[in-house]
């Protein structure tokens, strides 16, 4: 198996019914000091659906069933797009039984010069939208 100093996977895990053994071999095909960065929808997003379902550029959100884990469907460009509600003590479990060691976590504050209008860059403020991890394999 080839071994890689960075292992990088955006949006993907919370697709996943088993994240556990991706997890596993992300971990497996790092090289030692090998950094993992790993990014989901956050969790307070895929805890409750019914804000999904209203459309539009919400001005407010729906955080229930949070620690509800499993499987959701999301309304998304007239389907229907299945995701995996976990906590972000879940995540964090999983990473640390693994064998990695979670150096950063951050849920990507928006910051004003991304944004055309103060308006839409305090709606932003309002809920995380992107949990991301930082983690490495130690020696």
């Amino acid at each position: 198996m080839e071994k890689y100093n960075l292992v990088f996977s955006k949006m993907v895990l919370h697709y996943l019914e088993d994240i556990e053994s991706t997890i596993r071999k992300v971990y497996l095909s790092l090289n030692t000091n090998g950094v993992s960065i790993l990014s989901i929808q956050h969790p307070v997003l895929t805890s409750c659906m019914a804000s999904a379902a209203q459309g539009g550029n919400r001005t407010n959100w729906i955080v229930d069933h949070y620690f509800h884990t499993g499987i959701r469907s999301e309304p998304w460009i007239g389907k229907k797009v299945d995701k995996y509600n976990r906590t972000i003590e879940d995540y964090f479990q999983c990473l640390s039984q693994t064998g990695f060691r979670v150096d950063a976590l951050r849920e990507c504050a928006p910051s004003p010069e991304y944004f055309a209008s103060k308006g839409e860059y305090e709606r932003r403020r309002r809920i995380p939208l992107f949990l991301v991890s930082c983690c490495s394999k130690p020696l």
